[in-house]
């Protein structure tokens, strides 16, 4: 029967375990029934070796750990080269192993890869004068708010003019016109 080795690893784990074969029967499987099962005769179905597996305190991963000679899955795998990947700075295969798990559609996967891999790429030039140029701004509302209205109202204006000057044009647009609304709401 092909599914012979389910029985004999079950088997070993309940000798193991020191749990007879009429321990079972509390939870509804037979003494005959758990024999068969271990001889590899019959199977039994997927909620009774849930059950008797919780029985023993084995989870279905650690079941199905030994039953595959402790091989690891595919996830396992997956993440192993990830964790490689990291180790040894290879972006190239951070990305690749990226893009592998979004084309077969797991997200989870995918995410470890991309999270490690955002940390691995230096950092982006225009993406720390973005948030200086954010911090000055939000310096500059303080002051126009709460200390100096002068110098508050110049680094603003100035945090908004970098924001066009680097291309974030929207950005100058959207902050010059909260400036403008904090201005009317002031004023009023």
């Amino acid at each position: 029967m092909p599914y012979k080795r389910y029985g004999e690893i079950f088997k070993k784990l309940r000798e193991q375990k020191n749990f007879s074969l009429s321990h079972f029967s509390e939870i509804g499987i037979s003494k005959a029934s758990l024999s068969r099962f271990e001889l590899g005769q019959t199977m039994i179905s997927f909620e009774r070796l849930d059950s008797a597996l919780q029985e023993m305190n084995v989870t279905l991963a650690e079941y199905e750990h030994f039953i595959n000679n402790f091989s690891m899955d595919y996830k396992e795998e997956f993440l192993e080269d990830i964790i490689l990947a990291d180790i040894a700075d290879d972006v190239d295969k951070l990305h690749s192993l990226y893009l592998e798990a979004m084309e077969y559609d797991s997200k989870m996967l995918a995410y470890c890869a991309k999270s490690i891999l955002q940390k691995s790429y230096p950092k982006d030039y225009f993406y720390d004068l973005y948030v200086e140029n954010l911090r000055n701004l939000a310096h500059g509302f303080y002051s126009y708010c709460f200390k100096d209205k002068i110098s508050g109202e110049k680094q603003i204006k100035n945090a908004i003019e970098i924001f066009g000057q680097v291309g974030y044009e929207d950005l100058a647009d959207y902050y010059q016109k909260r400036y403008q609304k904090l201005l009317g709401k002031l004023l009023t």
